[in-house]
């Protein structure tokens, strides 16, 4: 327990950072989004204390003079960086509690740079942490006792977020929501299952309803239109039809509104017509889907059994043919793959006619099955954390050399964002083009920049 000594004055002032580095999604990404965890905790803090929350990506972390605590989240590859905020903050006597990924799975390398840190989702311990703290009795670990319920949560707190909005942008109203967790895949490679657990919870439909009627969104008028693109709704679950009977439901509400939405969904979304249908109709402009390879053998060797690779293309045939976008996203670096990988999956995404698509290389995170089987195997090459954010090799490859598997990486990156593929792709599906256009823009300005001036 940490004893301190707190001088009597106005309320307890919290501040919350997401950290950020120069990473390949970091802060000189074209498209920066806010994370909706800070929000979300802040909305559960009790009364005596004020919250402030600083995105890195869009604000400066500022300096410990004023705040009472300092909370911090983590994923693996911003970990260094966010243990030298947390270091500075601690320099200037600032309490310090870490929380998120990292921490959750590593929390004695993080109590390392922290007072405290919180393991597992932290809505539940978030009270009892900021009045422990206020008391001057901050324990140095709160765990997450299973995995709290959706239902009765409050709206998180938005309106803490204080990002600047691009003039190029500003007709749009973007917002962040979350209607499930967990995911009953448990694919070796993903950290999803170790914080948020393998089954799947959500909200309730009228509370998902609720948060949308809040935000100012209007509903659908008889016989009006749906705008092109004005409020666009970004749902972060990991897979929005996992649970089928509860998709329904949800996109039968969603589709009152007057509202486009993007979300992520697993292959076999395709094998649903009325899921299809319902997505269509409730302004779906597009999904991301975990394709990760085109070998069936890889596919069986990380557990994702919902994905066949035999019927991608038909797949993907039948979700365009609803009207919905494709962004497709693949891993380099599987057992099974070797130096003929690359151009099978860039050929792939033209002739699938994808309409996005995003590329990384195999990363073992730590608190997965896949780093506990390179770490048995002797085949993890980094303990830098900051490499490990799928863009750099942390691992020795079985079918090829560390700087083959780089290789063949930037050139399917730099192959798949000429503007040869992009219009193949764009002008051959015609799916959601005044959304996927300016994701491909965006994403050639970002990779080629990255390239040319970022780590090599």
């Amino acid at each position: 327990m940490i004893q301190t000594e707190r001088p009597a004055r106005g309320a307890f002032r919290i501040l919350l950072v997401s950290p950020v580095d120069r990473a390949l999604l970091g802060k000189d990404f074209y498209f920066r989004f806010p994370h909706l965890s800070l929000p979300t905790l802040a909305a559960y803090t009790p009364a005596g204390a004020t919250v402030e929350i600083v995105d890195e990506k869009f604000r400066d972390i500022p300096d410990g003079k004023g705040y009472d605590l300092v909370g911090i989240t983590a994923m693996t590859p911003l970990a260094p960086r966010a243990y030298r905020v947390a270091d500075d903050f601690r320099r200037q006597g600032v309490p310090v509690i870490m929380g998120g990924y990292h921490p959750t799975v590593l929390p004695d390398e993080a109590l390392e740079h922290a007072d405290s840190v919180c393991i597992g989702e932290a809505e539940t311990l978030w009270p009892a942490i900021v009045n422990d703290a206020m008391a001057g009795r901050l324990q140095t670990r709160y765990r997450a006792d299973g995995f709290p319920c959706l239902e009765n949560r409050p709206r998180p707190r938005r309106d803490l977020l204080r990002i600047p909005r691009a003039k190029r942008f500003e007709h749009i109203n973007l917002y962040f929501l979350q209607t499930t967790r967990g995911c009953p895949f448990r694919c070796s490679f993903c950290a999803v299952t170790s914080v948020l657990g393998g089954k799947l919870r959500h909200r309730p439909v009228s509370e998902v309803e609720a948060e949308i009627e809040s935000l100012g969104i209007r509903r659908l008028q008889r016989g009006q239109k749906r705008d092109r693109f004005h409020d666009i709704v970004f749902f972060t679950d990991d897979n929005i039809v996992g649970h089928r009977s509860y998709a329904k439901d949800l996109l039968r509400m969603v589709a009152a509104f007057n509202v486009k939405w993007v979300g992520q969904a697993s292959t076999n979304v395709a094998d649903d017509a009325e899921i299809l249908a319902l997505l269509r109709d409730s302004g779906c402009m597009g999904l991301a889907v975990g394709f990760e390879t085109l070998s069936q053998k890889n596919i069986r060797d990380v557990g994702k059994g919902v994905n066949r690779t035999p019927e991608y293309l038909e797949r993907i045939r039948k979700i365009h043919a609803y009207g919905i976008g494709l962004a497709g996203n693949f891993i380099f670096g599987f057992d099974h793959d070797d130096p003929t990988t690359f151009a099978d999956v860039v050929g792939f995404v033209d002739a699938a006619r994808l309409d996005g698509f995003y590329y990384s290389l195999l990363t073992p995170y730590p608190g997965t099955p896949l780093y506990e089987q390179m770490r048995q195997e002797g085949r993890l090459l980094e303990r830098d954390w900051s490499l490990y954010d799928t863009d750099h090799v942390v691992y020795r490859p079985r079918l090829m050399d560390a700087e083959t598997l780089m290789r063949g990486y930037r050139w399917a990156w730099r192959r798949s964002l000429t503007y040869r593929s992009i219009l193949t792709r764009l002008l051959g599906s015609r799916n959601q083009l005044i959304f996927f256009g300016p994701m491909n823009y965006g994403m050639r300005r970002t990779i080629l920049a990255h390239r040319e001036g970022g780590r090599p």
